[in-house]
This record gives C-alpha cells, structure tokens and sequence, in this order.
C-alpha cells in the first residue's frame, strides 16, 4: 500500500490498524507492506544524485548522562544539548552491527559530531543517524539532531532542520533513529515540516522517521532486522515489515505494544538498496564468463572442431 496522509493523519502508523475486531493483534502490517509520501508527484522531483562512494555511513554521538529508556523527549530548550542528554546505550552497537552488515563506515562517541556528518555524508548510500532529536513544535525549521559536542568553532553540534535544506545528499535510504524525526508542525499544503522533510529536500529518496519517542532497546532490534532484510534485496518498504514481524515474533508480552515497534515508518519508494558491492560482484562474475566463452572459442577454433 502506498499512502499520502492528509492532515492529522500523518501523525498515523496505518500499520497499527486491526483487520479483525475479535483479534487485538491482527494488525494490517501482517497482511500488507506499507509505504507513505508527501504526494503523488513529489518522487518525481527529486534531483538528480551523484553515485555515492560508500554503500554506508553511520553516527552515534555519545552523551554524558545515565541511560534512559527513551532516545529523547519532545523539548526545545536550547541548552538541552549533549552535556545534558541521557546515555544511549543500545545506539553504538546498532551503529557497528548495520555498519558490519553493509560493510561500511562509521563515526560513533566523540567522533560523531556535526562536522563529520556534513564532510562525510553526500558520499553514502545510507545514512543512519542513532542519536538524541530536539523537536520544535512552534518553529519547526530549528528542530535538529543532536550529535557530539566538539571544540569546532564552526558548528555547535546541533543539524537543524532548516541546515538539512541547504545541504545536498546522495543517500538512497537516510535512517533517522531518534525520537520523533516525522513528527513537527502540520501546515496546510505542506503537510508536516519534519527533520525527515529536511533530508528528503537535501536529496535523500527515502526516509526512514519516528512518529513518537522510541525505546532504545526495540530501536536498536528493529533497525538490526531492518538492515539485514535490506542486504538480503529486500525492498525498502517490505524490508522494514518484516523486520517488524521478526521483531514482534520474538518480543515479550511487553515489547508487543505498537509502542515500542509502530513508530517507524517508511517514506518512499519499495525498490531494493542498490548496491555498489552487489554491482562489484556482478560486473567481475559476467566478465570471468566473457573471457571464459572466449578462450573457449579460441581453443575450438585452434582444435580445429
């Protein structure tokens, strides 16, 4: 199912709806994959992307407080900066296992920092951001992501949503896994301005957002399953249902709510991730075979058969 939501329907995971009324967990994830966009005609506005260097990139700033067994909460303060968020303690290792997965790079700690993501990220296929998410919800454009504090005089470790609009990104898929990422300010005609509505303007075809405050521990699952269904080929769309269906197969009487598994939602298309070592494996593979046919011929043709 491809959705373009109107009005406060954005705010709607249409996955969390049941299909049968006697059935509290017959929800139409298990029966449909589910995508959503903007609009019918936006896909087709998309620039054109240069061809990214690495198939993946990763960041996951490290924070000083205590762990908390959400990403973030919905305030805008600005002194809730790093000194001053909780610990996420589940991030860095979803970070390196996606990394591992996809065979690509990552910055995590004190390396994580706004600098590096603006030096590193229009060379990457995928984007995966696991970190804390400030929203604004009366200026929108100053939500922002919050990456590792560093001594740059330059930027202050804060990418604001209006910052993602004047940046150009290569991405097929960005991963935004932190708090709320889909949720912001709904306007009419607009629809929500969102920090994921900033990466698609910087570029990005796809996007992976939140429409709430996620747990660390389910986040860090889901988006585990979600890499691996992708490097198998899966689409984008049908990669993360099953990811959830897996994710739900082997979760507590807990973990089952929509809570803790529904906030993730894809806007974009269903194709599969195309990758450069994919491509790699293909191009050497069809080449040994040419130059195979070919001594084979000649031998033939020296044979005399």
């Amino acid at each position: 199912l491809a959705i373009v939501p109107d009005g406060i329907l954005h705010y709607l995971p249409f996955e969390v709806l049941i299909t049968d009324s006697e059935d509290p967990s017959s929800y139409l994830l298990k029966d449909h994959t589910i995508r959503y966009h903007h609009s019918a005609t936006l896909p087709q506005r998309i620039r054109a992307q240069k061809e990214p260097t690495v198939a993946y990139l990763g960041f996951s700033p490290g924070y000083a407080k205590d762990s908390n067994p959400l990403l973030a909460s919905r305030s805008a303060e600005d002194n809730l900066i790093a000194k001053d968020l909780n610990k996420l303690p589940m991030a860095a290792q979803e970070i390196r296992r996606s990394a591992e997965i996809w065979k690509g790079n990552y910055f995590t700690d004190s390396a994580a920092t706004e600098a590096s993501f603006k030096s590193n990220a229009s060379k990457a296929g995928i984007i995966h951001i696991a970190s804390h998410a400030i929203i604004d919800d009366e200026e929108p454009m100053r939500s922002r992501l919050v990456f590792s504090i560093s001594q740059d005089s330059t930027e202050d470790g804060l990418l604001h949503t209006y910052e993602l609009y004047n940046l150009e990104l290569n991405a097929q898929l960005a991963c935004l896994s932190a708090c709320n990422t889909g949720y912001g300010q709904l306007r009419s005609g607009e629809g929500v301005v969102s920090l994921a509505k900033g990466f698609f303007y910087a570029g990005v075809s796809n996007i992976m957002m939140s429409l709430w405050s996620v747990p660390d521990n389910s986040t860090a699952q889901i988006m585990e399953l979600f890499n691996e269904e992708l490097e198998t080929g899966a689409g984008k769309a049908e990669a993360l249902r099953m990811a959830k269906l897996r994710y739900l197969e082997q979760a507590d009487a807990y973990g089952v709510e929509p809570y803790h598994w529904a906030a993730f939602t894809l806007i974009g298309d269903n194709e599969p991730i195309h990758s450069g070592k994919k491509y790699s494996s293909w191009f050497i593979g069809g080449a040994f075979a040419l130059v195979a046919f070919i001594a084979f011929v000649f031998y033939q043709k020296r044979s005399g058969v």
